[in-house]
């Protein structure tokens, strides 16, 4: 796991108080130095409505709003919102996983077009006689 890879974390409470209790409802995501914890921008994305998982998945972080009940993408490096109800309508989100597609590997690549340009020599071979 890269550093890069975890250098969010939930910040800004803020205090909601009634007569039965007392609670703090988080607001915000931060973003701090991976290795020395230091606060880079503590308001990296705001505006959320108790956000409780992160995950990322390439250039996108999503977050799950777990009062407002839905999953947010943004854009990892500037905070920006893609798509802030990129899954809605969910009762309570609690938890999240993001699954990457593999990428092809060079070797595989090499053997299809080894195979395409055989097939090609063949058919043009074929052809002559």
């Amino acid at each position: 796991m890269s550093s890069a890879q975890w250098r969010f974390a939930f910040s800004h409470c803020k205090s909601l108080t009634s007569r039965q209790s007392t609670r703090l409802q988080i607001t915000t995501v931060g973003e701090y130095n991976a290795t020395t914890g230091t606060a880079i921008n503590p308001s990296f994305i705001a505006g959320l409505s108790e956000p409780s998982y992160l995950a990322s998945s390439g250039n996108d972080l999503f977050v799950t709003n777990l009062s407002g009940g839905t999953v947010g993408e943004y854009n990892a490096t500037t905070g920006a919102v893609i798509n802030a109800s990129f899954l809605a309508a969910l009762d309570y989100p609690q938890g999240l996983a993001v699954a990457s597609v593999p990428e092809p590997s060079p070797w595989s690549m090499i053997a299809v077009g080894g195979v395409a340009l055989l097939g090609l020599m063949l058919r043009r071979r074929h052809r002559l006689l």
